[in-house]
């Protein structure tokens, strides 16, 4: 049975100036009941990938910018996992509706960078309905090993990779880890959660500031 998804607890350390590290970031726990969430600090690597146009980009700074982020891990000839997260991920485009762009970003990066190629991407994304806001990715392995690591995602090969959806703040590297196959409301509930924590961190700064500036 699916355990009850509780993130809205997590609202006070999401919002606070540091996260507590999860002691599992890199050996999440594989078969995880789906939804089950927990809070990480996670820096982004300064990698390059290529997205499915062929494009060179900057994870962080030209895929992601200061946006709030999505993202999964795939690779196009899975038949089992992949696709299950790729649909649950289509109906979670859907729903975030004007929200997708200008507030948030949708990243998959496959993790069989060997063999899915910029076209192959392409035609995934396509699968599942994929718009110009959901970016999948591919590149060169050592890149993609340092973006696994720093995630937490065990990928001893392709097919044996960690179930993982990270919603997160990269500026303030605030995440939350879901594992399994969370659904599209929990994803969404810790997006919401995120952009609360980012909200709250902001209005605490200026709080300071003004503060500050009285004395």
């Amino acid at each position: 049975m699916t355990r009850p998804f509780m993130i809205l607890p997590l609202l006070a350390l999401l919002a606070g100036p540091a996260m507590a590290h999860d002691a599992h970031q890199h050996h999440g726990p594989k078969d995880a009941p789906a939804g089950t969430a927990s809070l990480v600090t996670i820096r982004l690597p300064d990698v390059r990938f290529v997205d499915a146009t062929g494009t060179a980009r900057r994870l962080d700074e030209e895929v992601i910018g200061p946006r709030l982020v999505v993202m999964d891990f795939i690779f196009t000839s899975c038949t089992s996992v992949c696709p299950v997260l790729s649909s649950i991920l289509g109906v979670v485009q859907d729903r975030l509706g004007p929200r997708l762009g200008p507030e948030v970003a949708m990243v998959s990066v496959s993790v069989d960078p060997a063999n899915d190629t910029p076209a192959r991407l392409k035609d995934y994304g396509a699968r599942f309905g994929a718009g110009p806001e959901w970016t999948f990715l591919t590149g060169a392995k050592p890149d993609v090993d340092r973006l696994l690591a720093r995630a937490g995602v065990n990928a001893p090969s392709p097919a044996d990779h960690t179930p993982v959806v990270l919603v997160g703040d990269p500026d303030r590297q605030a995440w939350v880890r879901l594992y399994g196959m969370p659904t599209p409301e929990q994803i969404l509930n810790a997006l919401d959660t995120v952009a609360q924590g980012r909200e709250r961190a902001a209005a605490g700064v200026a709080f300071k500031e003004a503060h500050h500036g009285n004395h």
